[in-house]
């Protein structure tokens, strides 16, 4: 169990590099790019092979100061719209700022570790 926590660690760092490195006022339910420029192990450069975090912020004046980052399903193959912005929606109208995560998929080519 002690061996998962830097790692575990390391992702949560990741991600919130991430999400402050966002001008959020102005990218409201627009797509960000993970990365800049290339993306690592990338296998081209479309909407597949380009990880992106979509922010969903609630309407002015009601956040609550609480966030949430949404991973959706799917099995691997898909990705469950109605687990990413669906839930985004739904959570906003409670004031939490939410961010979608669209990772690439197996049904793509990209397996583990990728």
């Amino acid at each position: 169990m002690s061996s998962l926590l830097p790692m575990f660690s390391f992702r949560h760092l990741l991600v919130w590099i991430a999400l402050a490195s966002l001008d959020l006022a102005s990218v409201n339910a627009t797509s960000v790019p993970l990365w800049s420029g290339h993306t690592p192990d990338a296998l081209g450069d479309t909407a597949n092979d380009i990880p992106t975090l979509t922010p969903f912020l609630p309407p002015a004046g009601q956040a609550n100061g609480a966030s949430m980052l949404i991973l959706p399903g799917g099995g691997y193959g898909g990705l469950a719209d109605h687990e990413g912005k669906g839930y985004a929606d739904w959570l906003t109208t409670l004031g939490v700022t939410c961010y979608v995560l669209k990772y690439r998929l197996g049904s793509h080519g990209y397996h583990h570790p990728v």
